[in-house]
């Protein structure tokens, strides 16, 4: 059986299906370096706790330069703006899940996180379609 030309050509579900893929598996890159530095921060008593602020931050970063390549890779056009939505998604994500265990985030802090993850993500989705 055909499938429907409507269907294939659709714009929407051709850049939501590539975001949510690589949506999928900067989470589980992000779950991935989360445990690892759980266990790094279990293993040595010698990590300031100051010190887990700015490694949640590098690894959003990380997991969000993740999403983006995932995601511009699948895509293969618009690398930036592709790489930016799904390191927005992704911080959603992220901030709905801290809510829900942790409770509210500061405001200052969420922003810090919105801009890293959607930088990482750009950052990400650009190298991502970029021509040799």
């Amino acid at each position: 059986m055909k499938k429907s030309r409507a269907k294939e050509d659709n714009p929407v579900t051709s850049v939501i299906r590539p975001i949510l893929l690589g949506v999928g598996v900067g989470v589980v890159a992000c779950l991935m370096l989360l445990l690892l530095s759980t266990f790094a921060f279990v293993s040595s008593k010698h990590i300031p706790r100051n010190a887990m602020a700015v490694l949640t931050l590098v690894i959003a970063a990380v997991s969000s330069f993740v999403t983006g390549l995932v995601a511009a890779k699948a895509l293969g056009k618009r690398g930036l703006l592709c790489g930016a939505l799904a390191g927005g998604v992704l911080f959603l994500i992220c901030l709905i899940c801290g809510a829900v265990w942790v409770g509210a985030p500061s405001p200052a802090g969420s922003m810090t996180r919105l801009a890293v993850m959607a930088l990482g993500g750009g950052l990400g989705g650009f190298f991502a379609v970029r021509k040799r």
